[in-house]
């Protein structure tokens, strides 16, 4: 069995602002350019839209965080956010 070691850079933030209870943030994904998200708190998870690409729900921070490679210096943020509707 080989073993693959993938050395994968998270996105920068370039910026980043929490308008209407909505986490708003400017990434750049290195050799794939940069791109808009904006996460959101609900009463039973989280929403992250990529901006004109994907809008999903999740139930788990961590999931999230996870699944779009956000840094995890982020989290505290997110959790911090007002819950701004219902899933």
């Amino acid at each position: 069995m080989k073993t693959i070691v993938v050395n994968f850079k998270e996105p920068v933030v370039i910026n980043k602002v929490v308008k209407n209870g909505k986490l708003k943030l400017s990434l750049n994904w290195y050799g794939m350019g940069k791109g808009t998200s904006i996460i959101s708190k609900t009463s039973t998870g989280y929403n992250y839209e990529d901006v004109g690409f994907i809008k999903r729900n999740f139930n788990d921070i961590d999931r999230m965080i996870w699944e779009y490679e956000l840094p995890k210096s982020l989290k505290m943020e997110i959790e911090k956010l007002p819950i701004t509707n219902r899933r």
